[in-house]
């Protein structure tokens, strides 16, 4: 049978993030870890998902997703508490879209308070822990012991992202162009994942930032980014890993789009470097 993509990779591949998550968890204690969609959050839980299932830490892993479950998060981990098994660990995916989330995290707190290290939470969520912490913990305790940002890869990251799709797609991408992709993508992972696949696929050259652009699933992500870049303060943006500590955009793909971006807001400051 062929493996799946996120099954291919070594534990290493996202540096030491799955010791610094899986770390609190054997302790019994619950991990945030916030990530800006396009940047991996997919193979990011399968990649979790897979290795903490593996290594059997836990005697059993349930998912939450909320944009599939019929009932809400604090009757889903009722259903899962009252089980006999031992120790649990709750995935939950897309916690932003939870409304409440200071009650929703107090209600969850009471649940696992009679025995906290056999029932423990690992969450998924956007950027918005990272700039709305108040809002990612319990009216009346700290809920996570560890609230870890996931920011866009480095040049080495991205070498070896190039590497592992060079492997399973079978796109040959030449070394002296993995600079390059760094530079337009920004180290976002979905941007990387495409520049590769249009460079060899399409044979869309290196320098045609036009073409890439009208991607489908590149336009997508720089919007996204985009968006992030005009309503947060610089401070913030820096710390998403979007721009450097001067305020520079890291991605030359989305400073492109930029320069052309319809919008009633003014993104000149965002262009002054």
């Amino acid at each position: 049978m062929n493996k799946a993509y996120h099954e291919t990779l070594p534990k290493n591949y996202f540096g030491n993030l799955y010791e610094k998550v899986t770390s609190p968890l054997i302790k019994g204690e619950n991990v945030c870890i916030s990530v800006i969609p396009g940047l991996g959050v997919k193979t990011l839980f399968n990649f979790l998902h897979y290795n903490i299932a593996k290594s059997k830490i836990f005697d059993k892993t349930y998912v939450y997703d909320p944009e599939i479950e019929k009932i809400n998060l604090v009757d889903f981990t009722k259903n899962i508490a009252s089980k006999n098994t031992k120790k649990k660990l709750i995935f939950v995916r897309f916690f932003e879209q939870i409304e409440f989330k200071n009650q929703v995290l107090e209600k969850l707190d009471s649940l696992r308070r009679k025995d906290p290290k056999n029932l423990v939470f690992l969450v998924l969520t956007d950027h918005g822990a990272v700039i709305n912490f108040d809002d990612y913990q319990a009216t009346s305790t700290i809920f996570f012991s560890d609230i870890i940002y996931f920011p866009p890869f480095d040049l080495n990251r991205t070498e070896a992202m190039v590497e592992t799709l060079t492997s399973f797609y079978g796109w040959k991408i030449e070394k002296s162009l993995i600079k390059d992709i760094f530079k337009l993508s920004g180290g976002i992972p979905r941007l990387i994942k495409y520049l590769c696949k249009e460079t060899y696929e399409s044979r869309v050259p290196i320098t045609n930032l036009e073409k890439f652009i009208l991607v489908p699933q590149m336009n997508f992500q720089i919007d996204l980014v985009s968006k992030i870049l005009i309503r947060e303060p610089k401070n913030k943006t820096c710390l998403f890993g979007l721009t450097d500590e001067e305020g520079r955009i890291k991605s030359q793909l989305v400073k492109y789009y930029l320069k052309n971006y319809k919008s009633d807001v003014q993104v000149t400051h965002l262009l002054d470097f």
